[in-house]
């Protein structure tokens, strides 16, 4: 599964959780889900500069089905201020 959102001025990277894990790092707003089994997740993005890391953006819930493999975008959600 791809997680994904519009790139936020000034962002130097990208964190991204499922739940209050953080499953990765990259340096556009794409990141790959690997191996999720079916269920319902929960994702969240935050924005890192050199002042640190932005609020996160509201939370997406995705319920996956082998069946069908979504793509999420976090739309304009993480377009918070850096401090």
């Amino acid at each position: 599964m791809t997680l994904s959102c519009p790139a936020v001025s000034g962002a130097t990277s990208y964190e991204f959780y499922q739940g209050s894990t953080l499953l990765g790092t990259s340096q556009t707003c794409t990141y790959t889900v690997p191996g999720l089994a079916d269920g319902s997740y929960t994702f969240t993005v935050k924005a890192r500069n050199s002042t640190g890391l932005s609020q996160a953006s509201n939370v997406q819930t995705v319920n996956v089905s082998t069946i069908i493999v979504p793509t999420v975008s976090f739309g304009a959600n993480v377009n918070a201020e850096l401090g």
